[in-house]
């Protein structure tokens, strides 16, 4: 996790049992806060897999627990905000914005209607 921040990856940590050995929102909040601990908060991401490829033990609505478990743990709130929103959008923007359209049809990326 170290070498990973150190070149300033992300690491999302997964909701699911082979992930935190403990796959309720005390165990997945116990994870991500020793992932904070080792790697720091601004490389530490949730990394759920809603899309049916692992069975995870909870969904969206329980990620009000998973939050109250992060503060419980000692997660402080800012970090809890970072988890939620801006580590992906720092990410996305540094790594993941698109400015060579040339591989879209027509060249034209995205069109001007799509919603963000």
């Amino acid at each position: 996790m170290q070498a990973i921040a150190a070149k300033g990856g992300l690491i999302a940590i997964g909701y699911w049992m082979d992930v935190t050995c403990d796959a309720s929102p005390t165990g997945v909040a116990a994870t991500i806060a020793a992932a904070i601990n080792l790697a720091g908060a601004d490389h530490v991401s949730l990394g759920s897999d809603y899309n049916g490829s692992v069975e995870t033990n909870f969904d969206t609505p329980k990620l009000a627990a998973l939050t109250q478990s992060l503060l419980s743990t000692g997660v402080l709130r800012e970090d809890v905000a970072r988890l939620w929103v801006k580590i992906w959008s720092r990410f996305y923007a540094v790594h993941c914005l698109i400015s060579d359209y040339s591989h879209f049809p027509h060249g034209k990326g995205l069109s001007s209607e799509a919603p963000v």
